[in-house]
């Protein structure tokens, strides 16, 4: 006779949801923790003397990037800004020390090199079809129709 487990199903359900709760409260602006800051609220900071220090994260494109701050309150914050080269000059004027990360670079490997070469390996420049084509006889008329060649007469 077989067991039945009657919490098996339940306890996943119940371990996807609590998963799922935790991967929520991490989202910013979720009513759990706390409000993802604006680029409002760190000129509020900045006016205040609050940020300890800063690390910016430019995006490769514009002048966009994210702001990870540390506050003298010792929480950590991160926002998305919409110009970065702003925000640097705002530190060096309060005297904030900062840091500038690398702009983030394609992979030239991934982007040119491979499918270069793919693409470079899939054309032959017609030589596969010209070594099937020489490798098949050419059928005489002959053996096409199956009917024996006439000459046509001119008259």
């Amino acid at each position: 006779m077989k067991q039945r487990q009657p919490f098996g199903g339940f306890l996943l359900l119940l371990l996807a949801f609590f998963m799922l709760g935790m991967i929520w409260m991490k989202t910013p602006n979720s009513f759990l923790g706390n409000e993802a800051m604006t680029e409002q609220d760190v000129m509020v900071a900045l006016e205040n003397g609050s940020i300890e220090r800063a690390l910016i994260l430019p995006n490769a494109e514009n002048d966009t990037g994210r702001l990870k701050l540390w506050m003298k309150s010792g929480e950590q914050e991160e926002v998305n800004v919409l110009s970065v080269s702003q925000f640097a000059s705002d530190f060096q004027k309060e005297g904030i020390p900062y840091e500038v990360n690398d702009i983030p670079r394609e992979n030239s490997m991934l982007n040119i090199i491979l499918p270069g070469k793919a693409d470079f390996d899939a054309w032959d420049g017609g030589l596969a079809a010209e070594a099937e084509a020489d490798d098949v006889p050419l059928p005489l008329e002959a053996e096409v129709t199956n009917l024996p060649i006439r000459e046509q007469r001119r008259g």
